[in-house]
Order: structure tokens, then C-alpha cells, then sequence
């Protein structure tokens, strides 16, 4: 039953999308050498596909607990046995933004929780969604380990990129797992003091062959789209129906602060008017409002965070839908908002002071909406000039139910500055951080995230712990 005020052409629900027992699905594809019109190789040999495959991961609940719950559950493994003590070490970020989201099946939060919850679940073949299914047996058990201090986190005093390591002590000896890079790229396990397995990231990184950011060309990307053959990316329709379920639950039952079902509310008495930019921020709310609780349903990420993954979906789904789009500009729209989100995260990092969802997200989701508006490729990068100007300086403190009415402002943000995007704004060369060319401005953000807001990072932590 839907409740919601604007319920025509609610989302895209194609079938038999979704395979059942494989979440992430392995779909390649090498796209022959383009050249730029100046004759320049500037893309060559992209594997565009190998890029939106990888980041196509189903979480459950936020990643950053579940990061701490794989690292735990990957030690463990290692010895199995009766649990003695379970040890994990945190990068600041990770610490920042695990301890104030609700663990999914749970209704509780923090990271003590969620390595305990990690080391009894096991499992790391669910990847991220380890937490899809806890029982209350492994809820109650994890709880008495954290009564008897068996189970400690601490954050690492040196700020470094994203980084967990767990060490899981068990009456049959000491298992131990590093995570790196990103959330579930586990990089080191040992077993009672031997190695076990370990993974040269630099190594892997040459093998996976996927888009080079430090030499990527924006515009020359989005002609590329035009290019892929939709067949190659039909894996994309999963994100749409896991994120649009959820946001559905969270107009629904209003679950955390209910921002997006006050919205809809809002539009159902008439104190808002019921037109696209209040849809959009109603239901990428909805959704955050639900994953940020700790319901029980899982989204499909974008670059490691289930809320880049909302915000990379829910704008441009709601806007195709209202817009009569096609569904094939709609899976196009996706592998842009995809695609210039990883671009913008390359840059200021996986985990940083600035906000993911409402920057790099939003410059994603923006760019997508263009494109659904059938803006030009320079108008579709001028969204990127548009919001760096406008909401560079966003932070992050920490992962938690509030964070629905960031991604609400960011909705908005995303398709009001679409639409003057298309209709010819363009913040031009002297603006602050905004210089001549959109690659260098997003290389500004990226020194203002690692260089100017590494103080702001400390400070935030230090005021929340």
C-alpha cells in the first residue's frame, strides 16, 4: 500500500533483476580506444564496466560498523573456537562515523557491537551484508562479551586512509584481519602468528584495469556513455529496486527522525507543493531515514557508503519517472551519477571532514538528473563547477539518523542546480576554488578535503569523543 501524496510512476521495477545467492554481479567488458577530437588518447581502453561492477555492492546497514564486523568475522574465521577476546583497531573515520548509526536488526549502535556481532556471525562470504540477518541469540551473546570487556575498539592516533585491523583470540588460538582502502577489501590474515594470505593492493590495482582518475577526462567520459551497450549494464537495475524499497519503508513507517515522511506529510496538506524537488528530497530522505535507524533492508552502495549509493539513485529515479524518461537514459543516468561520485571521492578521499553525500553524491546524482534533462556534456560539467561552488564546505561528523536531512538538502541541491546547469549557469574561472578548467577545480576540492580540512577533521573528533 502506498501512502505517499505522489504515488504515479512511482520507480522503475523491471524483473528478474536480481540473482539470487549473488549480490555482486561479475559482468566485464573492454570498450575499444577512443580518442578526443584533438586526437589525444585521453580515455584509452577504459573498462568503464569493470568500474560500475566493482562498485556494485549491496550493504547492509552502514559500512562503517560493517567493516568493523567483516574484519572481525575474517579473524575469527581464521580459528573459530569458543571467543575469549576480540581486538580491533580503527582509522579515525571509521571510528567518527561507526559509533552513532544503528546496527540493521538490532536497534542498537557502536562499534563494540558491531566486532562482536562480527566475530560470532563469521560468514565473510556476505561481504557487506553480514548484518542482513542477526539472530538474537548472537545479539544476546555479543552483548555479555561487551559486558565482560572482551571486546575493545580503539581509533589509531595517526590519521591514515581507511583502515581496519581485528584480532580475535579464541581457545584455539589468535586469528587476525586487516581491511585497507576500502570496506571490504580485506588485505592481510594470519593465523596463530602466520600469515595466511596477503594482498599487494598496488599489484591488484594494475591487474583491475578500471578508470584512472588522476588522468580522467570529464567530458570525454560522458560522451562515452552514449557508447555502452546497455546489455553491459542491466545489473544496475538492482540499485534501483533495493534503494526505492527502502525509501518506500521510510515514507512508510517514518523510522529515525521520519525527515522524508514529514516532507511527504508536508505535501499531503498542502503546506509544500507537491512538484519534482520535493518529491526527490522526500524520498532520498525516506531512505536515509530508514538505513540510518537500523532497518532491516539492505541498499545498494556507491564507492564503499550506502548513502552516496541513495543519493546516486533515488534523485534520478524519481526524476525519470516524473519525466517519462526511458529506461535505458535512466541506467545511463546511473553510470554518470557512478561513475563522477568515485571521480569526486578519488580526490578527497574515501573518508574525510567533507561530507560524501552531500558533495561528491550530489555532484553525481546532478550530473545524471542533466543528463535526464538532455543537457549538453558541457552543460553536464558545469554541474560540477555549480555545486563545488556552492557546497564544498559540508563535513562529516560522524554516521547517524540526522544524516537524512544533509541528503534531503543535497537532493535538492542535485536537481536545482541540474536544471540551471541545462539552462546555462556555468560558475566561470575566479570563483574561489572554481578555476578554467572542471579537472583542476575538482583537484582544488581534493587539496581543500586532504590539506585544509584535516584540522577540521581532528577538531570534529575531538568535540565528539
Amino acid at each position: 500500500m502506498d501512502q505517499s501524496p505522489f504515488s504515479r510512476r512511482v520507480y522503475f521495477m523491471p524483473k528478474n533483476i536480481i540473482t539470487p545467492g549473488r549480490r555482486l554481479i561479475q559482468i566485464s567488458y573492454n570498450f575499444k580506444e577512443l580518442k578526443s577530437e584533438t586526437g589525444g588518447m585521453l580515455l584509452e581502453k577504459i573498462e568503464i564496466i569493470n568500474t560500475l561492477k566493482e562498485d556494485n555492492v549491496v550493504a547492509a546497514g552502514c559500512t562503517e560498523p560493517v567493516a568493523v564486523g567483516l574484519a572481525a568475522a575474517a579473524a575469527y574465521e581464521q580459528v573459530e573456537g569458543t571467543l575469549i577476546k576480540v581486538e580491533v583497531w580503527t582509522d579515525p573515520n571509521i571510528y567518527k562515523n561507526g559509533l552513532g548509526v544503528v546496527i540493521p536488526g538490532t536497534q542498537k549502535a557502536g562499534l563494540n557491537l558491531a566486532a562482536a556481532l562480527g566475530s560470532l556471525i563469521g560468514q565473510t562470504d556476505k561481504n557487506l551484508e553480514i548484518f542482513s540477518d542477526v539472530k538474537y541469540d548472537f545479539l544476546n551473546k555479543a552483548q555479555k562479551l561487551i559486558e565482560q570487556d572482551k571486546v575493545i575498539v580503539n581509533p589509531l592516533d595517526k590519521k591514515s586512509p581507511l583502515y581496519v585491523e581485528a584480532i580475535v583470540s579464541t581457545d584455539k588460538g589468535t586469528g587476525k584481519a586487516i581491511i585497507k582502502e576500502s570496506h571490504d577489501n580485506i588485505t592481510y590474515l594470519e593465523c596463530n602468528g602466520k600469515p595466511v594470505y596477503k594482498k599487494d593492493i598496488n599489484t591488484a590495482k594494475s591487474k583491475d584495469q578500471k578508470i584512472n582518475y588522476s588522468e580522467f577526462n570529464i567530458a570525454e567520459f560522458i560522451e562515452l556513455v552514449e557508447s555502452i551497450d546497455l546489455k553491459k549494464i542491466q545489473f544496475l537495475n538492482e540499485g534501483i529496486q533495493l534503494n526505492m524499497k527502502i525509501a518506500e519503508y521510510g515514507l512508510n513507517k517514518s523510522p529515525g527522525f521520519g525527515v522524508g515522511s514529514k516532507i511527504s506529510n508536508l505535501i499531503a496538506n498542502q503546506k509544500l507543493p507537491s512538484d519534482l524537488s520535493n518529491k526527490i528530497k522526500a524520498w532520498t530522505a525516506a531512505a536515509c531515514d530508514a538505513r540510518m535507524s537500523g532497518v532491516n533492508l539492505p541498499v545498494m552502495s556507491c564507492s564503499g557508503s550506502g548513502n552516496q549509493g541513495i543519493m546516486t539513485t533515488i534523485p534520478l529515479a524519481i526524476t525519470a519517472s516524473e519525466l517519462d524518461c526511458t529506461h535505458d537514459q535512466l541506467l545511463k543516468a546511473r553510470a554518470i551519477a557512478i561513475i563522477l561520485t568515485n571521480y569526486i571521492k578519488h580526490h578527497i578521499g574515501n573518508l574525510s571532514a567533507i561530507c560524501g553525500g552531500a558533495v561528491a553524491a550530489s555532484i553525481g546524482a546532478s550530473a545524471g538528473i542533466a543528463y535526464l534533462l538532455k543537457g549538453s556534456t558541457d552543460q553536464i560539467v558545469a554541474v560540477i563547477d555549480n555545486i563545488i561552488a556552492n557546497n564544498s564546505g559540508v563535513v562529516c561528523d560522524g554516521a547517524k539518523p540526522s544524516c537524512a536531512i544533509k541528503l534531503m538538502t543535497a537532493a535538492d541541491l542535485s536537481y536545482q542546480t541540474a536544471l540551471l546547469s541545462v539552462n546555462g549557469l556555468h560558475i566561470s574561472c575566479g570563483n574561489g576554488i572554481i578555476v578554467g578548467k572542471t579537472e583542476k577545480t575538482v583537484q582544488n576540492l581534493g587539496q581543500l578535503s586532504r590539506e585544509g580540512m584535516e584540522k577540521t577533521d581532528e577538531t570534529i573528533f575531538k568535540i565528539m569523543f
